[in-house]
């Protein structure tokens, strides 16, 4: 018994020694930007002892009096060693590691190692955004990664941008991606129904750390029914921990309109004018006045040199407990058109606070005040800037002394005014000049975005999120047309008005449990979100405004004669519930699987529920044993195959799309009403099958990065208008069903290579390409084709089955006969037709044996209409150069885009008008003499049906779309932060000033003003040029 005592005793006591031997060393662990990094591995020397970084980078580890030395590692970070000594706090900087694969990634509800990504995922992040000078973060996207387009149809400022990732994935519906704005969805699009505008500006870019674009079907099906048309989220910047950090970022700078049509002088006007006139036995109908005035109307529509200016001040810091971010901002743009402007201040705060290592709390709010002034970008020259400058005559002047507007005008106010021409401008075209000074399309707007969130973290490995948004638009639409002269002249002046408000709350609930066990690792995530849509607005619309002091603020009672008012009130909701499960075993193997199940309240109630899904795997090849024994490691640092499938949705954009709508219907005097829209009640959300198979590469010392992804999207149940029998009296014949399908397929390629590392040079280059290709596979049954109305009452597309969505539909152009000027065309058949024009004898279309042949053949018609090209490019992309050398940078992006085609409608209809209007200088190559060989066929007053085929495709003004663009060139210098601060006693850390072009030069074959401005269906309709910029750019960090 004694003998256990003392034995009992010496083991106590040499507990007791060596626990008296241990210690706790605690510590924080940041970036070289001063970031805290999670998931470090924290190991003594020996590898005995180790714990892991939370998500302020805190660790605690409990080390023996032995352990002089902790380890340091994550796959982000290059590995480092500390000595510790006897100290008890220990904190480390870890320095990035120069690989695409090591970085940390956002990836819905959470982040992930890019390494574990088996999704494709694109981050865009630092320098390649923080060092352009942009006015929206759309324009940061165009050309950056690539499967994603990103473009304006004109350049007005302010342009809503169409954005598409992996091609069109709609028929009908929304095309555009979801963007979530620091973990939450944000409205995007437009909501002004009178001016351009894009909300998606409302965002500060200065404010933006990082984007990160869910492409495949496994990366956003964690946000199920919105990720069809791919996801992109947006990380705003956050508070560090440190002293108080003050940045001033501004860049000022003029532009000018790019590419501008190149029309006729007042003579050349003349002389193509009376020849026009002749050719049809008309007199002539165009004179020089006395003072020979040529006016350029595009000199009275554009700003000589648009300005802007952007001024952003922001303030970060905190404590370990505490930090803030907190920007306040001012934008300036003055657009090409001189009615054109865009203004904006912004305030954002960012906040965090934890105060014990189980709560951390936050809020993220930016408050947006915003006005856009826009005209008419219409192809109608009533009020369209560009259409109206193209149309309007130059030999006469802008202004008259005989009118009593001081502009020149006709005496009845209906168009132009003559001048000395004996004609009048066709159409009543007005004077643009007068309509832009008059007319007013303006929206002004106030938007709120809070974000409320507490992260809860009971103990290690299990963290909960509640978090509740609001997003908050109100606005004024008002909209004048002025009664004298232009679009209001006929009703005496109108007026517009409309008060707008659009609410989407979102709650969301998730949980993360994350656990490790030897070389096992899994996460799985699961959680809830609510939503809540409305729109609403109320408008009113005046006319026969009693003076045109009225038309210029407000919609003002007791100063019209007739009023109309109208409104729209639109909610909708969604219930949803997901999860995400993810596994890795010795950072080798991994697999994800996503569930989300998608209620919809705006659906039929039998449909309102969906369930989407995607599962990835990915193997590390890199890794294996084997593999390195093989000593391909040597030249390959990384690699790693991945593929991945998923069912995902996309939810109709209406309101109440299974509902029926009336409207007034008056008979014999009678108030009634008709059916507008016919409900269907077995609408459902569309869906979308989603491949992809990858791999991403890493090699020559880490200075390479090349990621492949290969993909194919077939989307189904694809909303669409099914023709019905017109016994059943259903309106305009047609219900809407999911009845449609289409396919997307391509291959992706990111390439990033460091070519030149020393010490004092640099040289980086990153390329993206993209190859792609659309069909349709199904419209309504029996359906095989379907025509796409277009612009100006004209047909210009088609939908047919296993051929590219809106495709080209019209005829081939074969040129002119050149025995007398006729303008040919290829019939389907092959066969060539021409038209005759020649006056007195029988006009019409006739069959032509070849284009030098006199004589007229049988006569016959044009026949049946056949697809001649396609809208969508197949191939696009950009790549980058940056110099470096000391403090000096230089980084030049390019643009490309191919394989497409654009309908020049301006071509068409103004520049080749056979009306009297100006024309562009291609007629100056028209044929006058027989033998002469040309493309541009005989004048002929009145015949612009016959001559260009108006309202009808044809490959004349069909043209190849392929583009290279000079999209950004920076030059930038870093003054040397130590002399700075020596300089300023420490006041100031670090400059920056950089000089930058925009939109500098474009390689085209396209005779038009941009080949990216068109709509949808690859129309160039009188659209506003873009912008060339040189902007002078300052950041200044205190």
């Amino acid at each position: 018994m004694r003998k256990l005592i003392l034995i009992v005793s010496a083991v106590f006591v040499f507990v007791l020694h060596a626990a008296a031997q241990n210690r706790t060393v605690t510590g924080k662990v940041t970036d070289d930007k001063g970031a805290p990094v999670e998931g470090v591995s924290v190991t003594s020397a020996d590898g005995k002892q180790g714990t892991q970084t939370d998500k302020e980078g805190i660790y605690s580890i409990s080390l023996p009096a032995s352990v002089r030395t902790l380890m340091f590692s994550n796959v982000n970070f290059e590995s480092q060693s500390v000595s510790v000594g006897t100290k008890l706090t220990v904190n480390a900087t870890l320095k990035t590691r120069n690989t695409n694969l090591e970085e940390v990634v956002v990836v819905g509800y959470g982040t992930q190692q890019k390494v574990k990504v088996t999704g494709s995922i694109i981050k865009l992040g630092g320098d390649k955004v923080s060092n352009l000078a942009t006015t929206s973060f759309d324009k940061q996207l165009a050309g950056r990664v690539s499967g994603v387009q990103a473009v304006s149809s004109s350049g007005l400022v302010s342009e809503a941008p169409r954005i598409r990732i992996r091609g069109v994935n709609s028929l009908t519906q929304g095309r555009d991606p979801l963007i979530v704005l620091d973990g939450v969805p944000t409205f995007s699009g437009s909501n002004s129904s009178v001016a351009a505008n894009n909300v998606l500006a409302d965002i500060n870019p200065a404010d933006i750390e990082s984007y990160e674009v869910l492409k495949d079907g496994a990366a956003a099906a964690i946000y199920g029914s919105r990720a069809s048309n791919g996801v992109i989220l947006i990380t705003t910047k956050k508070g560090k921990t440190g002293k108080l950090n003050v940045n001033y970022d501004m860049y000022m700078g003029f532009g000018n309109a790019f590419r501008i049509p190149q029309l006729l002088g007042a003579a050349d006007f003349i002389t193509v004018s009376n020849e026009k006139l002749n050719n049809a036995n008309l007199p002539n109908g165009a004179f020089a006045d006395a003072a020979n005035t040529n006016t350029n109307w595009f000199d009275n529509i554009f700003n000589k040199n648009p300005f802007v200016q952007s001024h952003t001040v922001s303030a970060n810091g905190g404590s370990d407990k505490s930090t803030y971010y907190m920007s306040i901002s001012y934008l300036s743009q003055d657009g090409i058109v001189r009615t054109n402007y865009n203004r904006r201040y912004s305030f954002r705060a960012n906040m965090e606070h934890r105060p014990n290592r189980f709560f951390k709390f936050g809020n993220n709010i930016t408050l947006t005040r915003t006005e856009d002034n826009d005209q008419n970008n219409g192809g109608n020259a009533l009020s369209g800037a560009m259409a109206g400058a193209m149309r309007a005559l130059p030999n006469v002047g802008v202004y008259s002394t005989t009118h009593p507007t001081g502009y020149n005008i006709t005496t009845d106010n209906a168009a132009l005014g003559s001048g000395a021409n004996t004609r009048v401008i066709e159409n009543n075209y007005t004077n643009i000049a007068y309509v832009l000074d008059k007319n007013i399309f303006n929206n002004q707007r106030t938007r709120v975005i809070n974000n409320l969130f507490l992260d809860i973290t009971p103990v290690k490995g299990i963290s909960f999120r509640t978090q509740a948004s609001v997003d908050y638009q109100t606005g004024v639409d008002f909209q004048s047309y002025d009664k004298v002269h232009g679009d209001g002249r006929s009703a005496g002046g109108t007026i517009f008005q409309q008060s707008l408000q659009s609410t989407l709350l979102t709650w969301q609930n998730y949980a993360t449990f994350n656990k490790s066990y030897k070389r096992h690792t899994a996460t799985l995530v699961v959680g809830t979100e609510m939503s809540r849509e409305l729109v609403q607005n109320f408008n009113g619309r005046a006319s026969t405004v009693s003076d045109p002091f009225f038309q210029t603020n407000n919609l003002i009672t007791n100063t019209y004669v007739n009023q109309f008012s109208g409104g729209f009130y639109g909610k909708r909701g969604f219930q949803s519930y997901f999860g995400r499960f993810n596994y890795d075993f010795d950072s080798r193997y991994f697999f994800q699987f996503t569930l989300r199940r998608d209620g919809l309240g705006s659906l039929p109630e039998e449909n309102r529920y969906g369930n989407f899904f995607g599962g990835s795997l990915g193997w590390r090849i890199s890794e294996e044993k084997w593999w390195k024994q093989t000593g391909l490691n040597r030249f390959i640092d990384e690699l790693k195959f991945r593929g991945s499938y998923a069912e995902v949705g996309n939810a109709p954009g209406d309101r109440f799309p299974y509902l029926s709508t009336y409207g007034a219907a008056p008979y014999g005097g009678v108030s009634g009403l008709a059916a507008n829209v016919s409900g269907n009640t077995s609408i459902l959300w569309e869906t979308a099958k989603k491949i992809n198979y990858g791999f991403d590469m890493v090699f020559w010392k880490n200075r390479v990065n090349l990621s492949v992804d290969i993909f194919k999207n077939k989307n189904d149940n694809l909303l669409f208008d099914a023709p019905q029998p017109p016994s059943l009296g259903i309106p305009n014949n047609r219900i809407t069903k999911n009845i449609g399908e289409m396919e997307n397929k391509g291959v992706e390629i990111e390439l990033g290579v460091l070519l030149v590392k020393g010490k004092a040079f640099t040289w980086r280059t990153d390329i993206n390409f993209t190859s792609a290709k659309n069909k349709v596979l199904a419209l309504a049954e029996g359906q095989t084709e379907v025509t796409v109305a277009g612009p100006n009452n004209g047909t210009f597309n088609i939908l047919r089955l296993n051929n590219p969505i809106n495709a080209y539909y019209g005829y081939t152009y074969a040129g002119v006969n050149s025995a007398n000027g006729n303008p040919m065309w290829y019939k389907k058949d092959g066969s060539m037709v021409q038209y005759n024009n020649v006056p007195g004898a029988a006009a019409g279309y006739y069959f032509a044996i070849n284009k030098d042949d006199p004589n007229l053949g049988v006569a016959t018609t044009l026949g049946e209409r056949y697809i001649v090209g396609s809208p969508l490019p197949t191939w696009y992309g950009g790549f980058s150069n940056t110099f470096s050398y000391n403090q000096f940078s230089l980084d030049v992006f390019f643009r490309y885009s191919g394989g497409n085609y654009v309908y020049n409608l301006s071509r068409q209809e103004v520049w080749n008008s056979q009306g009297f209007v100006n024309n562009g200088i291609e007629v100056l190559n028209r044929w006058k003499t027989p033998g002469q060989v040309t493309d541009v066929p005989k004048l002929y007053y009145g015949r612009d049906n016959q001559v260009n085929l108006n309202g009808q495709l044809n490959t004349r003004f069909l043209e190849k779309g392929d583009f290279l663009r000079l999209q950004n060139l920076v030059i930038s210098y870093n003054v040397d932060s130590k002399r700075l601060e020596t300089a300023t006693n420490g006041i100031v850390k670090t400059m920056r000033w950089y000089v930058q072009g925009q939109n500098l030069f474009v390689w085209t074959k396209y005779k038009g003003i941009d080949p990216e401005n068109t709509l949808e269906t690859g129309i160039d309709n009188a659209s506003v040029p873009q912008l060339r910029s040189f902007t002078f750019g300052l950041n200044v960090g205190f």
